[in-house]
């Protein structure tokens, strides 16, 4: 989920380049999803699928969990970024919220 790298050649109409930011501040899948909606997105994009949502949601919990033990914060943001015909998903520690 993390560092999606795309295999086939691009049309020049899937090359195009964004950013969605999210930020959750519980382990609830009600949070997930728009998240999960963007990796679709951004998967799609590209020409490649993503799977289920249960996958990805267990993902999620265990990623934002670990993040917020570690940095002792109360909400992590996830961006998807399509760039270069690639997907990202980073997460980062928000302590300000």
């Amino acid at each position: 989920f993390g560092h999606l790298e795309e295999g086939a050649a691009q049309s020049p109409a899937r090359q195009h380049e964004y950013t969605e930011s999210f930020v959750l501040s519980a382990s609830d899948s009600f949070e997930v999803v728009p998240l999960f909606e963007a990796m679709v997105r951004a998967r799609e994009a590209v020409g490649q699928s993503l799977g289920g949502f249960d996958p990805f949601a267990d993902y999620v919990k265990s990623k934002t969990g670990a993040i917020r033990d570690q940095f002792k914060c109360q909400a992590v943001e996830y961006t998807v970024t399509v760039k270069g015909g690639q997907v990202l998903l980073k997460a980062r520690p928000r302590k300000d919220v």
